[in-house]
């Protein structure tokens, strides 16, 4: 997808050299599956965080972690307490052997960005535990995600289509 754009942008192709991201050490493919969906990034809009709780409040039975810390983390902490949203527990700052358990027991890993991405460490390092990504149909998504497989694509910040994926993965 950057290599695309950067073409498409007037650089000639020879010139533009991808490098994919990649995780280490592989943490090896190890699921004890939980049923919880993980959000787990940077708490900013571009991120998605904000329309991700707004469209999780359609969802009521289905419980959602969030890990991560940025400029909305009060804000996202409010929304939840405020709305008693008690199916979306906030994890906050996590270390890396609770990283580990969350990505080890969730059953999808939740990429709501608003922005294009070229490939997010969240969704390489989900791949390295075998966890499947849902993500909006934007940017480098339609490249990394084979849609039922490795995860599940839903149009950007629609959020009855994104409910609708989220209730049919859960059936």
């Amino acid at each position: 997808f950057g290599c695309d754009k950067m073409v498409r942008a007037g650089l000639p192709k020879e010139n533009v050299y991808v490098k994919p991201n990649f995780v280490y050490p592989d943490p090896g493919v190890s699921r004890d599956p939980k049923p919880f969906w993980l959000f787990m990034g940077r708490l900013s809009s571009e991120k998605g965080i904000d329309w991700l709780v707004e469209a999780w409040k359609g969802l009521p039975d289905v419980p959602l972690h969030i890990a991560g810390d940025g400029p909305l983390k009060n804000q996202i902490q409010e929304m939840i307490r405020d709305q008693n949203l008690r199916h979306i527990q906030f994890l906050g700052f996590l270390s890396q052997e609770q990283i580990d358990q969350q990505m080890r027991q969730a059953a999808c890993l939740l990429v709501p960005s608003r922005c294009f991405e070229n490939f997010p460490r969240t969704v390489a390092e989900a791949y390295g535990y075998g966890l499947g990504v849902m993500a909006p149909s934007l940017g480098c998504f339609n490249d990394i995600i084979v849609e039922g497989s490795t995860g599940f694509l839903y149009p950007p910040e629609d959020i009855v289509a994104f409910r609708d994926k989220v209730r049919w993965a859960v059936a």
